[in-house]
């Protein structure tokens, strides 16, 4: 797929795209209907909320970010690339309805559009606020961001400036692919997974003559304090070790 663009505007305005984007963007472009990968909440507004006022400070906390308003686009040799767009005018949805549409979440063309979708929906039941981004350019972290920056703008507050955008953290990881800490920590995971078997799925049912399918629900209550101090002791995310104790179950 082409961007339109001349070589020397993709020069000026292209930024690589990170081993995790890029991880994304084969399975998203592998399945392009998929909404896997949207990232989206729907907000009810209180009555007192001005709709106006609202919209002129998601466009401040937007433009305080300029990485969500990059577009995707592949250059002649099919190399994908994040395209700047600083000057770009957030936009910011008003819609008049009488009640929500059934379909909100939709799939996101990545050739060359804008990955982020923000609505507000001013129904008969009341007023709602829509931000559904893709995450090849939003997680959990900045939709907090974003989050507090909206409501600091609401309130008056001035906005803090980022100091490393994903524009910087896609630079920094090509630096790092070329350093011997790259090669360092390769060498490292070697080691760690030497004894590893190579297979990575589950064998088939030994018991081929009859086909069986289920479900198995188990609730327990979690230590949501205790786990939380021992993730800020080991220096990681609760995601993270949830994701660790989910790949310990499925080895064991």
């Amino acid at each position: 797929m082409k961007s339109g663009l001349t070589k020397e505007e993709l020069r000026e305005r292209s930024f690589p795209l990170t081993q995790t984007q890029e991880g994304i963007l084969a399975e998203c472009l592998a399945d392009p209907e998929s909404t896997g990968y949207n990232v989206a909440n729907l907000f009810k507004l209180s009555e007192k909320v001005d709709l106006k006022r609202l919209t002129e400070a998601i466009e401040q906390a937007v433009l305080n970010h300029p990485y969500l308003s990059v577009t995707l686009a592949a250059d002649d040799d099919g190399n994908w690339k994040a395209l700047r767009h600083d000057e770009a005018k957030p936009v910011v949805e008003t819609i008049e309805c009488g009640s929500l549409p059934e379909e909100l979440i939709t799939p996101f063309s990545l050739n060359s559009d804008r990955l982020y979708r923000i609505k507000i929906y001013v129904t008969g039941k009341g007023n709602y606020l829509l931000l559904d981004f893709h995450h090849i350019i939003y997680d959990g972290t900045g939709r907090l961001i974003l989050i507090d920056d909206i409501n600091t703008a609401y309130e008056g507050g001035e906005l803090k400036k980022e100091k490393c955008s994903g524009f910087d953290i896609a630079l920094e990881e090509i630096k790092l692919r070329n350093t011997d800490r790259l090669a360092a920590d390769r060498d490292y995971y070697d080691k760690l997974l030497a004894e590893a078997s190579n297979v990575s799925l589950p064998t088939g049912d030994l018991n081929t003559e009859t086909v069986t399918s289920g479900r198995l629900v188990r609730e327990t209550a979690i230590d949501l304090d205790g786990l939380s101090g021992f993730c800020r002791e080991n220096g990681v995310r609760r995601s993270a070790f949830f994701n660790a104790v989910f790949a310990y179950v499925l080895s064991e």
